[in-house]
């Protein structure tokens, strides 16, 4: 079957399905992680050992596919698994191991050597973690437009604002982040996410692959914007930057809510209203021609 076919029709799965489809992968991965947890540690893929543990694959199942599924591992939208899912498959498949295990001690079953069980629980989050988060690579990428229609840009602020931004913006499918700017020279030639974090003196050089620069720091002082506001300016490149720290906590922006710098936002002071009242006798019913 063709690939771009195979993967409409995996983007158009109900969740329903999506869901029976990483249960039938766990189904795989549960006898697979426990038969590498016995061929690591014995240095044979069918030791006698294996053998006389036979009992651990059904049970495996048994067990692991109704606690995967009662403690919620079936209901989180795979689109969007980050790492707080991977601390619970870990703390799942911790559980899972001391079921296994004390479900073979009370029975008197012929139980793994002790570092197999710690190999097991590493197989099994291993497995079950890297096959979600491919899923999630997959289906971001099948949304992902053509890279030559979206938005390149470079995000000013390699800080915790700058690293909300390209993970809201990878998820929106709309930008292509080529790189990050920061004047902290600790940070360069570092990266975030896959990211590099450049000097803001790059520029000089990637202004022609750039279309905006983002600038991610919410808590910058008035004059310390103007400053940076004026450097990036004179690249050409239209600079945009995301809302206030106040407007993202109280609701009224998101992270990803771009403009454009206001020209008060630049002033060496607060911009003050004009006053009718001073204002009005000097330009009431006054024509300019």
């Amino acid at each position: 079957m063709p690939i771009p076919t195979v993967t409409t029709q995996l983007l158009r799965l109900s969740p329903r399905r999506r869901r029976l489809l990483l249960i039938a992968a766990d189904a795989l991965l549960l006898p697979l992680a426990v038969w590498l947890s016995f061929w690591l540690r014995l240095a044979h893929p069918f030791s006698s050992n294996f053998a006389e543990s036979l009992w651990l694959l059904p049970a495996a199942w048994l067990i692991g596919l109704p606690l995967y599924a009662l403690s919620g591992q079936y209901k989180g939208l795979t689109r969007y698994v980050g790492r707080r899912a991977l601390y619970w498959l870990a703390l799942r498949n911790g559980l899972l191991v001391l079921l296994l295990f004390a479900c073979g001690g009370l029975l008197r079953l012929p139980l793994l050597p002790r570092t197999s069980w710690l190999l097991l629980w590493l197989l099994l989050t291993g497995f079950t973690g890297g096959v979600r988060f491919g899923l999630r690579d997959v289906l971001l990428s099948l949304q992902n437009k053509p890279r030559q229609s979206l938005t390149r840009v470079a995000i000013y602020g390699a800080g915790s604002a700058g690293a909300q931004l390209v993970a809201a913006l990878r998820l929106a499918c709309s930008h292509s982040v080529e790189l990050f700017l920061d004047d902290a020279p600790a940070l360069w030639r570092r990266d975030i996410n896959g990211v590099s974090i450049q000097p803001p003196q790059i520029l000089r050089e990637r202004s022609g692959d750039l279309d905006q620069v983002l600038l991610a720091i919410p808590t910058l002082t008035r004059s310390r914007r103007r400053q940076i506001v004026g450097e990036l300016q004179a690249f050409g490149i239209p600079v945009l930057q995301v809302p206030s720290v106040e407007e993202i906590t109280s609701g009224r922006a998101r992270i990803d809510a771009l403009r454009p710098v206001q020209l008060e936002e630049l002033l060496g002071r607060d911009a003050v209203p004009p006053l009718p009242e001073l204002l009005g006798p000097g330009i009431r019913d006054a024509c300019v021609a």
